[in-house]
């Protein structure tokens, strides 16, 4: 693989992370849970990518993963957080 597949790989890398942390914010704010088969980024994960220096399924799989990973992150991370502030809170404890 020339530099050029390789910068495609890590731009794959760095999409599916961007997209994947948007995506959890987005279903946390809407209090779902994590589901990335659901968010079109993830099912388009080649979408721009022709190929031609590095394989589709390679940047397909790299962006998923990354997707995922962080989708997951942003999606459960703050949702653990926010559960444990309002167990933690005066006002919504029932004991």
């Amino acid at each position: 693989m020339n530099q050029y597949g390789a910068d495609l790989l890590r731009r794959a890398v760095n999409a599916g992370y961007e997209e994947g942390f948007n995506a959890g914010q987005a279903d946390r704010q809407d209090g779902w849970q994590f589901d990335p088969d659901n968010c079109d980024a993830y099912s388009d994960a080649s979408y721009g990518y022709d190929g031609y220096y590095v394989d589709v399924t390679d940047i397909s799989i790299t962006f998923v993963k990354a997707f995922a990973v962080v989708m997951k992150t942003a999606t459960t991370a703050v949702l653990n957080t926010e559960a444990t502030r309002a167990a933690s809170s005066p006002s919504l404890r029932t004991s």
